[in-house]
């Protein structure tokens, strides 16, 4: 076995042990960029074994390679059929003197946690909801909380019944990309959502 491919392996030894995600065999490449975008993040100027042996030996710098090698791809109303299911036939189970707590796991960017304070807000019952959203990488918590999020106005990423203007307002911006604009989430939707850091392998 090669020097890099020892170093891969080991990657992938650390990653499961420290989150449980396993890394399939075809993402060398992936895991090469992931560990000089590392390296910048860490602003680590030795070589990668010895920040290997950091994060392993002495927990430093585990937050920034979790963050570095978690995934975070999602979008608004992702597979939508199930905010459908849960405006449909799960909300009206519920009245305006319930208070529903929810719990939004591997939640990235925030995008499904505003997602689900949608969907309540257009059951139109009253119903009053919490959502705990968690994710593991601090990054893009961050994000989540700040809500504000790149949208081209000619995308279908809302189903038709989610009016964007109801629970965003338009941001001003510069250096405008075709149709691209800058939404950001209204407070009183924000109110119904707790975002935290969550390891679920711990």
């Amino acid at each position: 076995m090669d020097d890099q491919k020892k170093i891969h392996e080991r990657v992938k030894k650390i990653l499961y042990s420290l989150t449980g995600i396993t890394l399939a065999e075809n993402k060398d490449i992936m895991i090469t960029n992931r560990l000089d975008k590392l390296k910048r993040n860490a602003k680590f100027s030795g070589n990668i074994d010895n920040l290997l042996d950091q994060i392993e030996k002495e927990n430093k710098f585990v937050t920034e390679f979790i963050n570095t090698f978690t995934t975070n791809k999602t979008h608004f109303f992702r597979e939508d059929f199930h905010f459908s299911d849960l405006r449909d036939r799960v909300l009206p189970n519920f009245s305006s003197s319930n208070e529903i707590k929810m719990f939004c796991s591997a939640a990235s960017t925030g995008e499904e946690p505003y997602s689900m304070a949608m969907t309540v807000k257009e059951a139109g019952m009253g119903i009053k909801a919490s959502i705990m959203a968690t994710d593991i990488d601090t990054e893009v918590l961050q994000t989540a909380a700040n809500g504000v999020y790149r949208f081209q106005k000619s995308s279908k990423e809302f189903p038709e019944w989610i009016k964007p203007q109801k629970y965003f307002k338009r941001r001003v911006q510069k250096n405008v990309i075709g149709d691209e604009i800058l939404i950001k989430v209204n407070d009183d939707l924000k109110n119904m959502i707790t975002f935290a850091q969550m390891n679920l392998n711990d």
